[in-house]
């Protein structure tokens, strides 16, 4: 009668232990997602401030020669 007990509960605690496993290995999955979008974005971000600087560096020559050939 024990021995089916502990039979019993050590299936439970199986079934619980996979499902938890399944459940992580899930989270883990959303979470590669989520670091993958993130280092796209930073990688965009990084490109538009490139851009945006050469575009100042540029905006600021033009006024610079505006200014001093008027």
């Amino acid at each position: 009668m024990q021995d089916d007990l502990i039979a019993q509960r050590v299936a439970v605690l199986e079934a619980q232990y996979d499902a938890l496993r399944a459940e992580l290995h899930a989270a883990n999955e959303k979470l590669d997602t989520l670091l993958r979008i993130t280092a796209m974005g930073r990688g965009a971000w990084m490109a538009l401030m490139k851009v945006g600087g050469v575009f100042a560096v540029f905006a600021g020559a033009a006024a610079w020669l505006w200014d001093h050939f008027r």
